[in-house]
């Protein structure tokens, strides 16, 4: 999913200052599945859910219902009615996308591989000399490895 930031975009309220003290390289490092993608954000099950309606076109799930999801990362199996779908986990990627965006200040966009059980999350930038995008490694990475390993400043 790759998303080009627009001026005219709203995000859900409260959204700004939880970016604000998202540590970006520690966290998305961190998060495996929704309890710690909720643990990263400092937000409570409700407030996750209030979040989450935002990209669900308004649909509330309960603070249940994330405890639910949460217990697979616990290693807890659960049976498949009460799986998250597609639909939640797109939700909580365009959640992280927007916390990463505002926290990045623009520059830096979010990857993932975001199946049924784990999630992986990497930050990605435009090289400053060829303008390709690169996966980060390091925080202050300005230049992709190409351009790296050719010397171009």
């Amino acid at each position: 999913m790759d998303r080009s930031p627009s001026p005219e975009r709203t995000f859900p309220r409260g959204l700004d200052d939880i970016s604000k003290h998202f540590g970006l390289f520690q966290a998305i490092s961190a998060i495996k599945g929704p309890l710690s993608l909720r643990r990263a954000l400092g937000v409570s099950q409700p407030g996750m859910a209030r979040l989450l309606a935002h990209y669900l076109g308004g649909h509330l799930y309960t603070a249940a219902t994330l405890a639910t999801w949460e217990r697979t990362e616990r290693h807890v199996a659960l049976p498949d009615r009460y799986a998250m779908r597609a639909k939640a986990r797109t939700a909580y990627y365009l959640l992280l996308a927007d916390v990463v965006e505002l926290a990045g200040e623009g520059r830096l966009r979010l990857r993932m591989r975001m199946g049924p059980r784990v999630w992986r999350f990497a930050l990605e930038r435009d090289c400053a000399v060829c303008q390709r995008p690169f996966r980060l490694r390091r925080s202050n990475a300005a230049r992709c490895w190409r351009c790296v390993r050719a010397g171009r400043r």
